[in-house]
């Protein structure tokens, strides 16, 4: 019975997290389960324990730095930069309070190090942010890792496979992503993980295809001998016929080919009429900074102050900001770092500072607001920017600008803070380049008024959207309401570009909106050539800019503005998008 059930194809359907197609033997990941015991130590036994820690600590280490030296494919330099967040995560103070606990509690390492690591995660998951969650994440399963050295087990891990396999798991870590060689992982598939999860992201990076959400993991799944993983269209396909098998195989061949010519492409963001593109890096972690330059870009254009505040509240004090901005303006290397100033919200601070506050909706009381309102650590704030802007081409760019009032009450701090410095003697950029985000309707509509306040504008348009269509859209009940781009936010931005080409001040687009290559069109038609984005979404623009040329995307823009609606819109930007991913650059 059991051999006429396995002769039947059997298709199930996942999320695709990395596009891609494998076939192979499939490989469960089992997932590590450590018996967690307290142990009491007697004082002669502390120090030992102490040392044991070290040894599980210094071998974590080791593993990892050999988990770096795997090739990888010049575009997956991101991964190199995971990988260096986890061995700073390694040599982080927190591991040094396990050595301290272990001599103040007389308890083990195992016991101790799972009571500090579920403190740090708490901590992380109470700021409620995809990012600090996925940090939580990180330590997580990297603490499980010296737990695993320190019970000295074997380990049943990726690092031991020697031909190509499926990899099936409940969840992948990053370190498990990480230690994959894709040259014997052809694909993950799993019952649990998201878009924005390290593991994904690592995927991606090194060109592994990802299905997650198949809600379930067979029974007897090493005994199957082939299966598919189409993540093409999220399909798991087990017990496949040789027909079938051969067929996915050619598939496998002309996606190879196609990379290929992906890898060949120039190198900078051009058009198919020639029209330069200046693509820029958006980040918000130091460890990211290098990849402007793997991804062969024109600089930072947003640097996420407050996600640096987020991690760690000791970023209020002048000296901490002052180190990371200027190490930010070293590693760019004399290329342009537009600095954005916190855009934190009264509910952010006050869990910074553990006070029990009122809740702020969306609307409101946040960005340049809620700096002006907090004058101290505003100036405190601007002043680490000026002195950072001493070790190069630094610019700083004021969030949620509603009125002009504002904009000119946040200059006269930031000219109060000037001479101060300059009274100080402490060397700054006196010319420093000051911009303001575009991201209110009301500071769209009054651009003109702004313009001779500031050097240059970004438009930033997650808020643009969201303060637009009365959306909020981190509620999910919201997100049938909720659109990237709308006909109303085209007709701002195009009378932005217009009034900005009038007044001679770059203008550049720094939301999600500009990772997005759908809208990619939209932006060159309305003549904004400059565009910041993720680092991991740098490749794809490039590729699509490729495709099109100024003409194509005037008259997509031209369009687009005579659209109704969001999803007449939407219709037609994903219409025009197949269009050009059918063409030939």
């Amino acid at each position: 019975m059991k051999e006429h059930v396995e002769e039947i194809t059997q298709t199930y359907f996942g999320t695709t997290l990395v596009e891609g197609i494998a076939i192979g033997k499939p490989f469960y990941l089992k997932p590590q389960h450590i018996i967690l015991e307290e142990t009491s130590l007697q004082n002669k036994e502390v120090e030992s324990e102490v040392s044991r820690f070290r040894s599980a600590l210094q071998k974590t280490q080791f593993e990892l730095e050999k988990i770096s030296k795997i090739p990888v494919n010049e575009k997956s330099m991101q991964v190199a930069h995971i990988m260096q967040a986890h061995l700073e995560i390694l040599k982080d103070p927190f591991w040094s309070s396990v050595e301290e606990k272990i001599r103040q509690t007389h308890k083990n390492a195992e016991y101790v190090v799972s009571l500090i690591v579920d403190e740090w995660g708490s901590h992380f998951n109470r700021l409620k942010d995809p990012f600090f969650q996925e940090r939580a994440k990180d330590i997580e399963h990297l603490s499980t890792r010296v737990l695993t050295n320190l019970s000295s087990k074997f380990k049943h891990t990726i690092e031991t496979l020697d031909e190509m396999r499926i990899v099936f798991a409940d969840e992948i870590s990053s370190t498990d992503a990480l230690e994959a060689d894709p040259k014997f992982v052809g694909a993950f598939v799993t019952t649990q993980g998201g878009l924005t999860s390290h593991a994904a992201i690592i995927a991606k990076a090194k060109g592994i295809p990802f299905v997650t959400s198949i809600g379930f993991l067979p029974s007897d799944l090493e005994t199957i001998k082939e299966i598919i993983v189409d993540a093409t269209d999220g399909k798991v396909i087990f017990y496949p016929k040789p027909e079938m098998s051969k067929l996915y195989q050619k598939k496998i061949q002309l996606r190879k080919i196609e990379t290929k010519k992906q890898e060949t492409l120039h190198k900078m963001a051009k058009m198919k009429d020639g029209k330069i593109i200046d693509l820029f890096c958006n980040i918000e972690m130091l460890e990211e900074v290098d990849l402007i330059h793997d991804c062969k870009t024109q600089g930072i254009g947003l640097v996420r102050s407050e996600y640096f505040l987020l991690k760690d509240p000791k970023f209020f004090h002048e000296e901490h900001q002052f180190e990371v901005f200027k190490e930010i303006t070293k590693r760019a290397r004399h290329l342009p770092v537009t600095i954005r100033t916190f855009d934190i919200s009264h509910e952010e601070f006050s869990s910074l500072v553990g006070e029990e506050m009122p809740k702020n909706p969306a609307l409101g009381y946040r960005g340049l607001r809620w700096l002006l309102k907090n004058p101290d650590i505003f100036k405190t704030h601007l002043r680490a920017i000026l002195r950072a802007s001493h070790f190069g081409k630094l610019c700083i760019m004021f969030p949620m600008v509603c009125d002009v009032e504002e904009l000119k009450a946040a200059k006269g701090v930031l000219a109060n803070v000037k001479q101060e410095l300059r009274l100080e003697q402490i060397p700054f950029n006196a010319k420093m380049q000051v911009g303001c985000m575009l991201e209110v309707p009301s500071a769209c509509m009054m651009c003109e008024c702004l313009a001779p306040h500031v050097d240059f504008f970004s438009i930033g348009t997650n808020d643009l959207m969201q303060y637009s269509m009365a959306v909020d859209r981190r509620a999910s009940f919201h997100k049938s309401f909720f659109y990237d781009m709308h006909p109303s936010v085209i007709k701002m931005m195009e009378y932005v570009s217009k009034i900005c080409q009038q007044k001679n001040k770059p203008l550049s687009v720094c939301g999600e909106a500009a990772s997005n290559p759908k809208y990619t069109p939209i932006f060159i038609g309305l003549g904004i050539h400059s565009l910041s984005m993720s680092a991991k979404s740098i490749s794809q623009i490039k590729s699509i800019l490729a495709k099109m040329d100024q003409t194509f995307a005037k008259n997509v823009v031209q369009r687009a503005l005579k659209t109704k609606s969001g999803q007449e819109l939407d219709d037609l930007l994903t219409k025009q998008f197949q269009k050009l991913l059918k063409s030939h650059a």
